[in-house]
C-alpha cells in the first residue's frame, strides 16, 4: 500500500501539468477565435453598405464612398417631391439620406408593384418610357460596377449603366468600354437616350442618374 502510495504522489504533479497544458491550449485556441471573430466583423459587417471597401493593387484598402455621393446629389439637385425609381434594395437609403420619394423599397409587399419596375428596368427605352410615366417616375437610378469591378450591380436589369461607357478606359492595356466586373469588353460602344438624359454619375461610376424627360407636349 505504501508504494502505491508513493506511485500516486509522483503522478499527480504530472496530471496537474497537464491540465494547466490543456488550459491554456485551449485559452490560446479561443483567443485566436476570438481575434478571428473580430477580424471578420470588421472587414465584413462593420462597414455600411453604401461604403465599398476593396483592396488596392499594393494590398492598401480603396473607400468608394459613390452611394453617398449620389443621395447627397439628390438632396441637393432634384425637387423634393421629386420620385426615383431604383432597384428595391436602395429604396430606403434613397429616402433616409437623399430625402426623396421612392417607388418600391425593402418594405415594399406588392409583388405587382416590384414587378413593375424589374420590367420598366428590363425593358427597351421606349416601352420603360411608358411604364415611368404611369408610375410618375421623375429619375431613374441603376448601379454599375464596370470601372470599378464591383459585381452586385443592375447590369441585367437597365441599359442604362453602359450609357458613355464605351468612351472609358477602365483598365492599362485594355480598350476603352472593358467591363472589369464582367472581364469583356462590351459591344455596343454607341449607345443613344431618347426618353431620357444622364444627369448625375459618381465619380467612381457606380452611381447613374437619369431624369425622365416630360412628353414632347409639355417641352
Amino acid at each position: 500500500m505504501l508504494c502505491n502510495q508513493g506511485s500516486l504522489d509522483q503522478s499527480l504533479p504530472f496530471q496537474r501539468n497537464g491540465a494547466i497544458a490543456l488550459l491554456l491550449g485551449a485559452f490560446f485556441l479561443l483567443s485566436r477565435y476570438a481575434i478571428h471573430c473580430t477580424w471578420v466583423t470588421s472587414e465584413a459587417y462593420s462597414s455600411p453598405s453604401i461604403v465599398l471597401a476593396a483592396r488596392g493593387a499594393h494590398g492598401n484598402r480603396v473607400i468608394f464612398d459613390d452611394y453617398r455621393e449620389a443621395y447627397f446629389w439628390l438632396r441637393q439637385n432634384t425637387p423634393p417631391d421629386a420620385k426615383v425609381m431604383s432597384w428595391w434594395d436602395y429604396g430606403y437609403q434613397i429616402t433616409a439620406m437623399g430625402n426623396r420619394t421612392v417607388i418600391v423599397d425593402n418594405n415594399t409587399w406588392n409583388n405587382t408593384h416590384i414587378a413593375t419596375v424589374g420590367r420598366a428596368m428590363s425593358s427597351y427605352e421606349d416601352e420603360a418610357y411608358d411604364i415611368m410615366r404611369s408610375l410618375d417616375v421623375d429619375y431613374v437610378l441603376v448601379v454599375f460596377g464596370g470601372v470599378t469591378g464591383y459585381s452586385s450591380d443592375d447590369i441585367n436589369k437597365y441599359k442604362l449603366s453602359y450609357y458613355r461607357f464605351g468612351e472609358v478606359t477602365t483598365e492599362y492595356g485594355k480598350p476603352p468600354g472593358y467591363d472589369r466586373a464582367r472581364g469583356v469588353e462590351i459591344g455596343n460602344k454607341d449607345i443613344k437616350l431618347e426618353y431620357l438624359e444622364e444627369a448625375f454619375t459618381t465619380s467612381n461610376w457606380i452611381v447613374r442618374i437619369y431624369k425622365v424627360k416630360p412628353p414632347n407636349n409639355r417641352w
